[in-house]
């Protein structure tokens, strides 16, 4: 009888041990980023959630700006700006964040109504994934934009 309860304890901590170990090596494969776009039908937002490498070569903040340029996941969003929009280079210095963006960006909307709120949009996504960011300085084409 004493047999089988050590046999049984011996397995709960072997168990326990895993669950635990497995519990702290998840959280450090990706990291939870939320990405907000316009509707395509209505002037709502749509929320995606989507989980990213921890540490990835290039960086977290341009991996995050990559993944927000690729655009939605789901049917009911549509893009921030045009398919083809790149980053022309993407870099941190202090907490300030400098951004260039490819001249795709301006194709897309002559009007420009809609291009303003869409930048305010992708400003908005950075700020909430990276809080510790004090301004974001953007460059579309080389060309400094408020």
């Amino acid at each position: 009888m004493r047999k089988i309860s050590f046999r049984l304890a011996a397995c709960a901590v072997i168990a326990g041990a895993f669950v635990v170990s497995l519990a702290c090596f998840l959280p450090s494969v990706a990291r939870r980023h939320v990405f907000v776009f316009p509707s395509v039908t209505s002037g709502d937002r749509v929320v995606e959630v989507r989980y990213v490498p921890r540490h990835p070569v290039q960086g977290n903040i341009p991996r995050f700006v990559d993944e927000l340029l690729l655009g939605p996941q789901s049917r009911r969003a549509r893009p921030l700006f045009a398919l083809g929009t790149r980053t022309e280079f993407c870099f941190l210095r202090g907490k300030t964040l400098y951004l260039g963006l490819s001249k795709e960006v301006i194709a897309a909307d002559a009007a420009g109504n809609a291009l303003l709120g869409d930048i305010a949009l992708f400003k908005e996504n950075i700020r909430n994934n990276f809080s510790r960011l004090d301004s974001i300085v953007l460059f579309v084409d080389g060309k400094y934009v408020e």
